[in-house]
């Protein structure tokens, strides 16, 4: 039968447009997310499906459309920040930077209590404060509000990986991934993570490769990990690229800023030494 014309719907600004076509028992949905201003589609996707799975597809597209505005929503806050003048950036106070952060996370999710990215954010604040029993709360919290956006899914596998929740953390980001295609490179921290902790050193360099943050410390100390338990030449290249990114940072200084289990930390740093480094 002919494409059944969904009736197009405005959410957050852009507008949801969509078909259906039915052959038989088939279904075939294909939806897309349009810019009002632009006319541009910034995301489509088809699914093809039988009749009795109708209500699943409702569940899918609704998810994934949440996600690509709760994507684009992040992007758009990042692209204005990045546009703020060095002289501007200069009025946030330097010392106590995990305290001001707490601060104004706090203040966020007072002004809005059902914000799931301002309750992530602080989460991530009390990780790096150290206080596992709220980090985890507030986690909860957020992916309670909205347990199919997938910066939330990555930050928290993110940091999950990190604190020894490896399993755990990269199920969080697998989620991440499928519900945002065009994710971006850090989604890959917690499978590198997963594969260095199961010994698969080539296929953790693959997902420092996806990374694709070439001035990040974290991206070179990883590299160096897996190139020195590999025995690979380039181990030392990538350790000089290491301490060049934060000049006077040590790898254990740095690792004690998070929240990183011992048997991670250990094989992190057993990795490090057998790549060159001694601290």
């Amino acid at each position: 039968m002919p494409a059944v014309r969904l009736s197009s719907s405005r959410c957050a600004g852009d507008i949801v447009d969509g078909s259906v076509r039915r052959a038989g028992k088939n279904l075939r949905v294909v939806v897309q997310l349009i810019d009002a201003g632009s006319g541009v589609s910034f995301w489509a996707d088809r699914y093809d499906r039988e009749m009795k799975d109708i209500f699943a597809v409702q569940d899918e597209v609704t998810h994934k459309v949440a996600a690509a505005l709760g994507v684009k929503m992040q992007t758009a806050e990042l692209t204005r920040a990045l546009a703020k003048s060095p002289s501007e950036f200069d009025a946030y106070p330097r010392p106590d930077p995990v305290e001001r952060a707490l601060e104004a996370a706090l203040k966020a999710v007072q002004l809005d209590p059902q914000n799931a990215y301002a309750l992530c954010w602080l989460a991530i604040v009390h990780y790096f404060r150290k206080d596992i029993g709220k980090f985890e709360a507030e986690l909860q919290r957020a992916l309670d509000l909205n347990a199919h956006d997938p910066e939330i899914l990555a930050e928290a596998g993110h940091y999950l990986c990190y604190k020894g929740e490896i399993e755990r953390g990269t199920e969080f980001s697998k989620r991440a991934r499928a519900l945002n295609p065009l994710h971006p490179g850090w989604y890959h921290f917690s499978p590198a993570l997963l594969n260095y902790h199961q010994g698969r050193y080539k296929e953790m360099l693959s997902d420092v490769q996806r990374i694709s943050m070439p001035n990040f410390f974290w991206t070179h100390l990883l590299n160096a990990a897996a190139l020195g338990r590999m025995g690979r030449d380039q181990a030392g290249a990538s350790l000089a690229l290491m301490l060049k990114a934060r000049p006077g940072v040590s790898a254990a200084a740095e690792m004690q800023k998070w929240i990183v289990s011992q048997e991670n930390y250990d094989n992190l740093m057993l990795g490090l030494r057998q790549a060159g480094h001694n601290e």
